[in-house]
């Protein structure tokens, strides 16, 4: 692929009829590689989607109890304290690398629907290269198939002409 100046990543059509079995396994490993490094990022981005998820029900859920309610907060998987709610309509949030927000339950909620309509949409763009990615692989793999039959063809024809 080579990149243009202007607006990325320049597709470069290739005719895969001309390529070698050795350039065409090169071709095949890279976007094998690319298409592992893809389904990296769209677990990372589940988890993230699945993360917005739990906050944006906890909301809900908080929003259920009254004020001075008492409650075990967790401080890791299995360890809890006790706790007493001091509001029900205003939440700290965690915007990321280290910064916090105080919002009430709407724009807490609001913050975490957009995060995961934006999430949502990453999954499904990088989904969406992937697709294109498997199927160029195939047809490399196909390619690669017909070259190798060709080759074994002729190398049999040329074992018979020699006998």
């Amino acid at each position: 692929m080579e990149k243009s100046n202007d607006s990325g990543p320049k597709l470069v059509e290739i005719d895969l009829n001309k390529l070698t079995i050795p350039e065409l396994s090169r071709q095949r490993q890279q976007l094998e590689q690319e298409i592992a490094l893809l389904q990296d990022s769209i677990y990372t981005l589940k988890m993230a989607q699945s993360k917005f998820q739990e906050s944006k029900k906890s909301i809900e859920k908080a929003q259920k109890y009254e004020a001075g309610q008492l409650l075990l907060v967790p401080l890791t998987g299995s360890m809890y304290v006790d706790g007493q709610i001091a509001e029900t309509n205003s939440f700290i949030i965690n915007v990321g690398t280290g910064y916090y927000l105080k919002k009430d339950a709407e724009g807490a909620k609001d913050y975490f629907q957009r995060r995961l309509t934006y999430v949502t949409s990453q999954i499904e763009k990088i989904q969406a290269i992937g697709s294109d990615r498997n199927r160029i692989k195939d047809a490399i793999v196909s390619v690669m198939q017909a070259k190798i039959q060709t080759q074994i063809a002729q190398q049999q024809a040329s074992k018979g002409k020699g006998e």
